[in-house]
Formats: C-alpha cells, sequence, structure tokens
C-alpha cells in the first residue's frame, strides 16, 4: 500500500504542494471561499433529499416532527382529538386528554416550521447543513491549525455520507449540530482576547438554548463545558462576569419557550412529550425501550 501511495503523490494525477497551494487559496478567499464550499454542501444534500429521499419524511421520528411542525406553522400547540382516532394514530403521537401532539422536543419540529411555511420542508435539512458548514470554515479559521488540515476538517464534515444523508432528511441531527457550531464559534470570538466579549458570549448562550429545545443531553454535553469555561476566566477579574451572565440570559430566553410549549402540551413545563406518553422509565440513562425492552 506504501508504495502505491507513493506512485500515485508522484504521478500526474497529483502534483506535489497542490493541496497546500489550494489550501492557501481557500485562506485567501475567507468568507467568500467559506460561502462557495457552503453552496456546494446545499446543492448535494438537495440532490439526496429528492433523489434518494424524495423529499419526504420517511423514518417515523421525521414523521411525527413534521406532523408537530405543521401544527406550529398553523399556530397550536397541539390539534383537538380526532373523532375516529383509528385513522389518524402513529406511533410516538399522543392522542390524550383531547390533546394531539407529537412526543419529541419542541425545537426539532420548529426548525421543521420554518420550511412547512414556505411549503418546502424537505430544504430545511440542507439549508441547516449549509449553514452549518460556513460556520464550522469561520470556526476552522480561528483554530490554530495549518491551513491543509483546517479546510481538510471543513470538506469532510461538510460532504461526509454521514453528513449529506442526515442533512437530506428531516432529522434534527443537523440542526441540533448546526446550533452547537454556531454556539462554539461565538465561544470562540468570546475568548479569543482578555477583554470580555458579552455579545459574543449572548450570542452563545441563545444557540445552546436552542440545541437544548432540540436534544436536550446533546446540548448540555457542550453548554457544561463552555460554562465552565466563562467561569474559569473569573480568575482574570470581575470584568469577566458579564459575559458569563450573558451567555446565562442567552440560555434562559429559548429554554422558556420551550417550556411554554411543554406546559400547553402535557400540562406541565418538565414533562416532556416523550415522558408523558412512556413514561418515568424513558428518562435519561438505562431504561426500558417503549416497546418493554430493557
Amino acid at each position: 500500500a506504501g508504495i502505491t501511495f507513493r506512485r500515485w503523490r508522484h504521478s500526474p494525477l497529483w502534483r506535489r504542494g497542490a493541496w497546500a497551494r489550494i489550501a492557501r487559496r481557500w485562506r485567501v478567499g475567507d468568507r467568500v471561499a467559506d460561502l462557495l464550499i457552503a453552496v456546494a454542501v446545499l446543492m448535494v444534500c438537495a440532490v439526496v433529499s429528492v433523489t434518494v429521499l424524495s423529499a419526504r419524511p420517511l423514518l417515523i421520528d421525521e414523521i411525527i416532527q413534521t406532523v408537530q411542525a405543521r401544527i406550529f406553522a398553523a399556530g397550536h400547540f397541539w390539534l383537538a382529538a380526532a373523532r375516529y382516532p383509528e385513522f389518524h394514530s402513529a406511533m410516538h403521537l399522543l392522542d390524550w386528554s383531547g390533546k394531539v401532539y407529537g412526543q419529541f422536543p419542541a425545537g426539532g419540529p420548529a426548525m421543521i416550521a420554518l420550511g412547512s411555511l414556505i411549503h418546502a420542508e424537505w430544504l430545511v435539512g440542507p439549508i441547516f447543513t449549509a449553514v452549518g458548514t460556513y460556520l464550522f470554515a469561520r470556526l476552522m479559521r480561528r483554530m490554530p491549525l495549518r491551513d491543509g488540515a483546517a479546510l481538510a476538517a471543513v470538506l469532510l464534515y461538510g460532504f461526509a455520507p454521514f453528513t449529506v444523508f442526515l442533512g437530506g432528511s428531516m432529522m434534527n441531527h443537523v440542526t441540533e449540530t448546526t446550533w452547537i457550531i454556531a454556539a462554539a464559534l461565538a465561544l470562540a470570538i468570546a475568548v479569543e482576547r482578555d477583554a470580555p466579549h458579552v455579545r459574543a458570549a449572548f450570542a452563545m448562550g441563545c444557540c445552546f438554548g436552542i440545541a437544548a429545545t432540540i436534544r436536550p443531553t446533546d446540548a448540555a454535553a457542550f453548554a457544561l463545558p463552555a460554562a465552565i469555561w466563562l467561569l474559569w476566566r473569573l480568575r482574570g477579574g470581575i470584568r469577566h462576569l458579564a459575559p458569563l451572565v450573558a451567555s446565562g440570559i442567552g440560555v434562559v430566553i429559548p429554554l422558556a419557550l420551550l417550556l411554554v410549549v411543554n406546559w400547553h402540551q402535557t400540562g406541565h413545563p418538565l414533562r416532556f412529550g416523550y415522558i408523558e406518553m412512556w413514561g418515568a422509565s424513558h428518562e435519561l440513562g438505562f431504561h426500558a425501550a417503549p416497546w418493554g425492552v430493557a
């Protein structure tokens, strides 16, 4: 394999130093270069969404989140129960106490609802994937990496098959990841110099808060270390307290909206639809699956 690689590297198909030159051009291209990569990702994901996934929700998670998205787009938290539920019932769709709504946290369906408003739900995934790629590129430019490594990371994130197929779907993984990347970029801006950057810290908090409305545990896994980082900077003086407080306010705003939705749906702000449907055994940790298997 090593002999084959050396022959290929010195063959006319690839000139020595070509990748370094491409990476330097990417560095010089700055925002325009990042935008072009994002547009390419958008096109690839859109093609996958239409040609492979039929521009429709196919998995049950996608279907129920799309149903809830349309409920949100119509201006409601839930729908009144139908007279004949046997024609409308589905797994992960609650039909209790005269209310019909999906079991998933409100943030994921809210992202799809942006597409419901323009009758293009299939575009939400590709657009968020492209935005996430652009933000990731901006983040990589701030990292102490060689240009070639930074560009390779951006292209790997944007065009990896896992990214592309999730980006073409209506699952909530890509929207979640995009908001987390946005928060990471805001954090990098907030801590890149000794002077406090309150607006960046507030933006970071908002992005983590929105991510928490989609997939709460995933968001917490990133938000808690970020909060510790800002807390650690308090060693530099009381002036670093403002970014920490601003980030907390940013987190609270989207979470408050999530609690309002929970209250309207389940009757309790801290009880999610999946707990209402499956019970406390579905809490975080090693629990029983919805169909009873441990």
